[in-house]
């Protein structure tokens, strides 16, 4: 079973307590909670917070459910996609928003690349991968540009235009065609949410 719900920050349910978010300060907040409920062990799929004072902030999200089987059958890479992607931006929590993530790459090796993600430079991991091949960085020398990209420092533009894919093309004008927004960060992939969720779609059906 899939539960989707908003909880206050004073009330939370015992459903959120048995997830491990008890522990959480949520401040002012509510927390927008997934969880996938298997007998008595529910397991977090997507948490999310927002303004108590802005309750607006969830509204314009669909039912989660709903969302999911539109994408039937799910791929993995798809519950990954969403469960990553629901809480970022509202504009691609629908199927129409997600169908227009396909992006355009001037170095056709990217379509393939990122095709797991529709073409789009979503997760942490890409990027990372990315300084790998193009200039055979050290995984922890592509871990820092990577953390030094999504600090937005001012340097971190400079840095990634220096970084050469191809002859006319850099790191930094493939992080301009492909992230969520122009020059946007990366995220960690949502792993964790998307695997109870495809185990569930999938035998479900």
């Amino acid at each position: 079973m899939i539960r989707q719900g908003v909880f206050g920050p004073c009330g939370i349910s015992s459903i959120t307590d048995r997830t491990g978010v008890k522990g959480v300060d949520l401040g002012g907040y509510d927390l927008h909670l997934i969880v996938y409920i298997e007998g008595d062990r529910p397991r977090p799929i997507i948490h999310m917070a927002g303004d108590v004072d802005k309750r607006r902030y969830f509204e314009g999200y669909p039912d989660f459910m709903d969302l999911v089987e539109a994408f039937w059958p799910l791929s993995f890479d798809d519950a990954l996609l969403l469960t990553t992607l629901f809480p970022l931006d509202r504009r691609y929590a629908t199927p129409e928003g997600i169908s227009r993530l396909n992006r355009y790459h001037r170095d056709s090796f990217f379509e393939g690349f990122l095709s797991a993600s529709r073409g789009l430079l979503l997760y942490c991991h890409q990027l990372e991968q990315v300084c790998s091949m193009v200039q055979g960085m050290s995984p922890e020398d592509a871990i820092a540009i990577r953390r030094t990209w999504n600090q937005r420092s001012p340097s971190s533009a400079k840095l990634a235009n220096i970084i050469t894919i191809s002859e006319d093309y850099t790191l930094l004008d493939l992080l301009n065609e492909s992230t969520l927004e122009r020059m946007g960060c990366v995220y960690d992939a949502n792993f964790k949410g998307a695997y109870p969720l495809y185990q569930h779609v999938n035998r479900k059906h």
